[in-house]
Formats: C-alpha cells, structure tokens, sequence
C-alpha cells in the first residue's frame, strides 16, 4: 500500500469521525427507576428537607434523600437539608406541613395506601398554604388484602381481581347490565347511546 492511499485512507477516517452527530441527550446512561430519577436528581437538590415513612414502593424515594443528607449535599441555594424519617404516614405528612408552613421546601414520599392511611392530615395541609411536594409511589388500591404491587388503574394492570363478570358493572345485579356497557370493551367504557 502507498503512502498516499494511507493518508487518504486517514483523512477518510477523521472525516467520518468529525462527521457523526453528537449524542441527542449527552450524559451518562444509567439504568435506574422512577424512585430513584426523582429523589436523586430532582427533590436532594430542590428541597430544603425530606419528611417521610417509608412505605412500599416510595421507601427508596426517602433512603435516596437520606443517604444525600448523610453525604452532605447541599441543595441547589447551598443549604443543607435534612431528612427526618418518621413513626407513621400521620406525623410523617404532619412535619411535613409544619416544615412547609415555616417557609422550607419540603418533600414528602409515599403511596397510595399512605394517602388512603393518613387522609385526615391532607385536609388541612392546603388551608395552611403548605407548599409541599408529595411524591407518591404508585402502588394499586384493593378492597381486600393488602397489595404492595405497583399499579396505575385497571387499563395499565389489566384488572385489579376486584373487576365484574363479563358484562357487568360493579355493584350491578346479573340480568341489569349498564345501558352502555359493552363486554367486548376491556376498560368497560360508557358509549353514549348503545
């Protein structure tokens, strides 16, 4: 081979390479879950503190925000934060509306069941101007035993086990099917007039 095909050939190659695109979304590719892309990179760096019980599946969301507090990071306003760690979804969503109402950026991590648990305590939250975030931790709600499962609804987990026969609604009695309910329709959806 020549000497001149080999820089030819080199000066193809640098080409090509200063040619190829940049990636769209430079960054490290980390393979994680929705816990730990909201504690980690969104709440340690925007909030003041972190109140919370940990109750499946949020529990990550507040040992993500402790271990943050433990190593000293600093927010985005170079404060420290603090991650208090409660008994119960009561005090947990309690101090977190008291931390919110002295003025800090507060977080609290939970689920649906800690909703469903502590419900008394997001009545006054709001009337006390709190400005709090609640991540809650999407975890299926069911009228029997306890389910720690995530879930999202019917449509995402293809029924709860609490769903009707075919052809009927929920509270319905057999023989007095919903005027708009069609059993080949998985979501049950109400079909103005069928």
């Amino acid at each position: 081979m020549s000497s001149t095909s080999t820089i030819a050939t080199a000066e193809a190659l640098k080409k090509a390479q200063a040619t190829r695109r940049a990636p769209k979304y430079p960054g490290l590719r980390v393979t994680c879950n929705g816990n730990q892309l909201v504690t980690q990179y969104v709440e340690t760096r925007i909030t003041d503190g972190g109140v919370f019980y940990p109750i499946t599946p949020s529990t990550e969301g507040g040992e993500i925000y402790q271990q943050s507090y433990a190593q000293g990071e600093l927010n985005v306003f170079g404060q420290q934060k603090i991650a208090i760690e409660c008994e119960g979804e009561h005090a947990a969503q309690g101090g977190a509306t008291a931390y919110s109402v002295a003025g800090r950026r507060t977080v609290n991590f939970t689920s649906g069941q800690g909703i469903v648990y502590a419900m008394e305590q997001y009545y006054h939250a709001p009337g006390k101007f709190s400005t709090m975030v609640l991540e809650v931790g999407a975890r299926a709600l069911t009228k029997h035993a306890l389910n720690v499962h995530c879930g999202h609804g019917r449509a995402a987990n293809g029924g709860s086990g609490n769903d009707p026969p075919e052809g009927q609604r929920a509270g319905s009695k057999p023989g007095h099917e919903h005027p708009g309910w069609h059993a080949d329709d998985p979501l049950g959806a109400h079909v103005p007039g069928a």
